[in-house]
Order: structure tokens, then C-alpha cells, then sequence
């Protein structure tokens, strides 16, 4: 379970949008790369936390 709360905001919206297509994304029978979009989206969390 993974998800996102903050105030209403562009960046706010634009969060909770990536979030949902990385839902979809899973959801589709793709195999291995179903699990690409929550990955990528750990690897640019790590790298803005790293900044």
C-alpha cells in the first residue's frame, strides 16, 4: 500500500497523478515490467532526498 497526502497544490496534484498511473500500471498482467513505474518512483524519491 503506498500513497500520498498534502495540501491542495500543482505539485500536489501532479503527485497524486504519478501515483495513480504507477496503480495502473501494476494492476496491468505485464509481468516484470508492471513493477517499472513504482521503481523509478522510489530511485527519483531517493534522488530528491539526497539533495
Amino acid at each position: 500500500m503506498f500513497g500520498f497526502y498534502g495540501a491542495l497544490s500543482p505539485a500536489t496534484v501532479m503527485r497524486q497523478a504519478a501515483y495513480g498511473v504507477r496503480q495502473m500500471a501494476e494492476a496491468l498482467p505485464l509481468g516484470r515490467v508492471s513493477a517499472l513505474p513504482g521503481k523509478a518512483m522510489r530511485r527519483i524519491d531517493l534522488l530528491r532526498g539526497l539533495n
